[in-house]
């Protein structure tokens, strides 16, 4: 996730939206690594956890029923 968050502000940085996918159960840290990076507003989607021990059809349908606010979410400013 540290990786993902450091691509998301340098995406941003370029003015490239850009969206932190996680798991739920490492949202708290997400959200406390993204305000040490100064972007408290980082634009951020949570899929279930865990994915590890999913199937290639379930992680299809996670990836499926996140992309409406993925989209949604790339296409609005994040609060400053």
């Amino acid at each position: 996730m540290s990786c993902g968050l450091r691509d998301v502000t340098n995406l941003e940085a370029q003015g490239r939206p850009a969206i932190l996918v996680h798991t739920d159960l490492f949202g708290d840290g997400a959200a406390m690594q993204a305000e040490r990076l100064g972007q408290p507003a980082m634009r951020r989607a949570t899929v279930p956890h865990p994915v590890q021990d999913k199937t290639a059809d379930e992680i299809r349908r996670l990836a499926a029923d996140a992309v409406p606010h993925i989209l949604s979410s790339l296409t609005i400013d994040p609060e400053p």
